[in-house]
This record gives C-alpha cells, structure tokens and sequence, in this order.
C-alpha cells in the first residue's frame, strides 16, 4: 500500500488502550454434538440474560460473537476481570442442577493492547494474542498477559498464579501469562477438595491470657492453646488453624471478629488463667465467630502439673466442652434455620446427629438436610453414604414398613456414592451395613467392611461396623479389638455416644457385662434418646446380675419404644441367626419386655 493511502487510511481509525477478553466455550462441538438446541439455547441464553447486563456493570463493550464464544472489550483491566469472575460464577450456578456431563464451562484469555476500534469491530495483534492465551486454559480458568496482571493487585482483586513464558501458536515470541482469580473454586463448587473443606468446622484457639500479669506465667496460655490444638487436629471434621497465626489475635480486644475476617474460623476459644499457689483457675468461651454467640463456657481449676500431663484434665474438659457445644449449637441451627442459609458443615452435622435422635420430626428433618447437602455438593460421595444409613435405620426403627425398597434405595445412594468415588470407604462402609442389617448377609457384608478398610485402614464406621458384625457373630474379643479401633481413630467424634453404645455391643457379645453396662450408662449420658443403647444397657444389667436395674431400664425403652417386643428384635436383628441372638432375647424376657 503506498504511503500516502496509508496515512490516509490511518487518520480514519481511532487507536485505543484497551483490556482484550476472548471468551470460549470449552468442549462445545461434543455439547452441540450430544443435544444441539439445548446448547444453543443456553448459550444465547447466558449471553442475553447475563453477558450483556455484566458488561453494563463494568464498563465492557460485547464487540461481536464468535459462534460458540465472545470477543469483549474493557477500558480497565479489573473491571474486565471482575466481569470473567462472574461470568464462570454465572455458569456455575446454572452447572449446578444439571448433570457433569451437561456443564457449560468458559474459558477466558485477556491481554492489554493498543488496538483500531470502530462501532463494530477491533483489530489488531491484541486481539490475536488474547485469543491465543485463552487457548492455555482449562474449564473454568481465566488466563492474562503480563500487561493485564500488572493491573491488578494479587491477593485483592484477584488470586494470581505465573505460568511462566508461554509459547502461543503462531506468535514468535513467548508471552508471559497468569492464570488469575480461584476460578475452578467458583466453577465447580466443585473440586473435591475444595467441597470437603465445605464440610468442616474451622476453629481459631486463641492463646489465654493471664489476668495478672507474672513474667513467669508468659507461656501457660500458649501452652493451653498448644494442647487443645494438638486434641482437636485428630478430629477429621475439624480444621484447626495453626498456633503461629491464632497467637497474634492474643489480647486484642476484636480477636473473634479478627480470626473470622482474617483467618475464616466458624468458631473460636477464648480464654483467661490465673495461677494461684498450686493451682490454675481459667475461664473458657467457645463463640461463634459468625455471630459472637457464646456457644460454650466453663470455669475450671487443675493443679499447675496437669498442663504438662499426657491426660491433662484441663484440656480434657476443654475438648469435651468444645465438641459437645458446637453439635448442640448446630443441630439447634439445623432445627430451625432455613436450609439454604446454612452452611454444608451444619447440614451435615445436623443430619448425622439427627438421624440418631429419637423423634420422628427429627429423623424426618435429616432427609430435607441430606437432600438439600447432595443439591449442593453432588459430587461428593459422604453426604450419599449418609442418606443410604437414613434409609436402613426407617426400617431398624420401624418407620418403613417396606423391607427391600428401603435396601434398595439405600443400595441406590451407595452406588452413586462409590461413582463418585470408588475407594470411599464410609460408602463401602454403608453398604456394608445395608447387606449386614437389612439383607442378612453378613458374607457380603464382612467383604465391603474389608475393602472399606483396604481402601482406607483408618475409617472409624467401617472398624466400628466392623465390630457389630462380630458382635452379632458371639465374636467377642474381635468385636472388641474392632470397637477400640474405631475409638482410637476419632476419639473426639460428635457421635462418640454412637461409638460408645457399639462398643457396648461389642463387651456384651464378650460376656463382659460390668464393662458393657458402664459404655452403654456413657453412651446415654451423651444422648438418653438412642434406642439401641438402652436394649444393650438392659441387656447387661439382665445378665449380669442387676434384674431390679434390668427391669426399671425397660419400662424407659417401653416408653420411648411402646412398640418393642421380644419378637420385633429377633425379626429385625442379625444376632437372631447365631446363638447370641436367643442369649439377647432371654435377657429381655428376664427383664420384662413383651413376648
């Protein structure tokens, strides 16, 4: 072109720094392929409905479609990321009720150019590279030039990760590209760990501080907080953030709203010691970190020995009363709160401990929190296994009058379960427990307790189920030995009366009936509603010599169970097949449950 046409052509065009933003449909032709007018739907959909109003709020220009993505312009870099960040929040949401398969997942390249822009159109090597860029991306990620991040501040408005020099297709040189803005956390709700954290309780214990001040006691409150640290990490439902951050929220008169904002606790423990003579006198508040509800509060005095003792009592009370005050704080929430403003962990927190009480609004309360947990997380497998033990436990509480359908409806939610994940084992730790309690197989429930074991030794339910098995069996010792297993692996589990009430089973079908009746006393001081404790409760004080006890304990299990008999346990029981079974059925005879 000569010259001169060139300068001419050149004073018609507007040149302009702008943040070019490629968006691409990721996997589009298999999504047309599979159901070609839902895709096409959706697509104009999404970008009638939601694209243009977005662009509206940050400032951007939809410059033209590209079939099956967007060409979009922004005169600032934040602005356009902001608008990525919602666009994939967007699909999310719509991803949410349709199968994995079905997702719509967006890919996005954004580069800062000088370009010629008109009404219609941009041009230039801009628009080339931010396309290329987007190309580096997976489902869900938004990929920049190094022009973009400058733009922007990591860490505030958007979470960066350098991807180093990156060669694009057709581009000479390598461009240096980030991948920007925790995208897959918003897209899929959805990695399985990101969901698993979803499912835990988050505590900041927050060093005591002592009321007078004595150089020499400095260190007892890091010390406290050190051990309740170290108790609560063996909890698997509970993250516990690290000493070095919590101990700089020491003494600071907002360190609840502080280890919220900054740390992201559900929960925090406060405290505050004195030392007099021999001994520690602190005070403790467990508080909500959302509401700065105290949940929880105790006074407790020990001897200056017992902070350095493997079995501190202080810490004991302190766990104990940490564990005990967030269950009854959540299910109260998971009681009355509407489903979708509660968070994933009460949902479950509130299911699990529910399904074990004893009202019938209760236990038909744990299938509304399941059900709404599954909308939210379909892809993880623990909210499913626990629905599958909701099914088994409407007909072991006489609420189903329908054997098989429950089983199979429990088999169903194993099944998808273990789609989900082929070596989770409380799946196979369930469906374990179907076969065992509902299909009287106890072949093939044994074989799903080992692969749970194989696939994971340190499951608590499948060593604790695991145990009923040989208990139903007469196995004592082995159902023993199982027992403590499961006990040793989550010592500070909410549904420790759970654990307690099995290991109940198991010292029963050992012929230790002293040491059954005390686990089963424990199991009820935790939960009185449990009926399966208060059948191996009686049981024990039957058999061992304490019929006054064994008959006063039936009249309670006749008043929360009116319906029990003597027959209904050997009809619902796999204990009816062994010899134990008719040792259990004598024992309630003796203490005066009906034929």
């Amino acid at each position: 072109m000569p010259s001169a046409v060139r300068e001419s052509a050149l004073q018609l065009f507007r040149r302009a720094a702008r943040t070019v933003v490629v968006v691409d449909l990721v996997e589009s032709v298999r999504l047309i392929d599979e159901d070609e007018v839902e895709t096409i739907v959706r697509w104009q959909g999404f970008v009638r409905d939601h694209v243009e109003r977005l662009l509206v709020e940050h400032g951007g220009r939809l410059v033209k479609s590209l079939g099956d993505g967007l060409l979009l312009e922004f005169e600032a870099a934040g602005a356009a990321l902001r608008c990525a960040l919602a666009m994939h929040r967007v699909l999310a949401q719509d991803n949410h009720a349709r199968p994995p398969q079905r997702w719509m997942c967006l890919r996005i390249g954004a580069h800062v150019a000088d370009v010629i822009v008109d009404e219609r159109d941009i041009y230039g090597s801009g628009v080339n590279i931010a396309a290329r860029i987007a190309g580096l991306g997976s489902a869900g990620d938004t990929i920049v030039s190094a022009d973009v991040r400058d733009q922007v501040i990591d860490g505030l408005d958007v979470d960066v990760e350098d991807l180093g020099q990156c060669y694009l297709k057709h581009i000479d040189r390598p461009v240096h590209a980030y991948k920007v803005g925790g995208t897959r956390e918003v897209l899929f709700g959805r990695s399985d760990a990101i969901q698993e954290k979803a499912l835990h309780i988050t505590i900041a214990v927050i060093p005591f501080t002592g009321r007078l001040f004595d150089p020499t006691h400095a260190a007892i409150g890091e010390l406290i907080a050190d051990t309740v640290i170290v108790r609560l990490s063996r909890h698997t439902g509970i993250r516990v953030i690290s000493r070095l951050s919590t101990t700089s929220l020491r003494d600071r008169t907002a360190a609840v709203a502080e280890a919220r904002a900054r740390l992201g606790a559900t929960y925090a423990l406060t405290g505050a010691f004195s030392v007099v003579a021999d001994k520690v006198m602190a005070t403790c508040e467990l508080i909500d970190a959302r509401s700065s509800e105290v949940v929880w509060s105790d006074r407790i005095a020990v001897g200056v020995s017992d902070l350095v003792d493997p079995d501190s009592q202080l810490a004991q009370r302190l766990i104990e009363g940490v564990m005990s005050g967030i269950e009854r704080f959540e299910v109260k929430r998971a009681r009355t709160q509407p489903l979708p403003t509660l968070e994933s962990f009460a949902l479950q927190i509130g299911a699990v401990t529910l399904m074990h009480r004893s009202a019938r609004s209760d236990f038909e309360r744990v299938r509304e929190l399941l059900d709404h947990l599954i909308e939210r997380h379909p892809r993880l497998p623990t909210p499913r296994a626990w629905l599958a033990k909701w099914h088994i436990l409407r007909v072991t509480r006489g609420i189903a009058s329908d054997l098989k359908e429950e089983a199979r409806a429990a088999l169903v939610h194993t099944k998808r379960a273990l789609d989900s994940d082929p070596d989770c084992a409380l799946a196979l730790a369930m469906e374990g427990f179907v076969h065992c309690h509902m299909h009287r197989d106890l072949t093939a429930a044994s074989e799903r307790y080992d692969r749970a074991l194989e696939a994971d030794p340190n499951e608590p339910m499948a060593w604790l189920f695991k145990s009923m098995l040989h208990a139903f069996r007469g196995e004592g010792p082995i159902a023993i030995e199982a027992a403590e297993n499961a006990i040793a692996l989550s010592p500070l589990d909410p549904l420790r009366y759970y654990y307690d009430s099995l290991a109940a089973s198991a010292a029963f079908s050992a012929g230790q009936y002293q040491r059954a009746a005390e686990l089963a006393a424990g199991s009820l001081r935790l939960n009185r509603t449990h009926l399966s404790t208060w059948r191996v409760l009686l049981m024990a004080q039957a058999l061992g010599g304490k019929g006054a006890e064994a008959q006063a304990t039936a009249r309670e299990l006749l008043r929360l169970d009116p319906g029990f008999s003597v027959s209904k346990f050997l009809e619902r029981s796999p204990a009816a097949a062994f010899d134990i079974g008719q040792v259990c059925a004598s024992a309630f005879r003796s203490a005066g449950i009906p034929e």
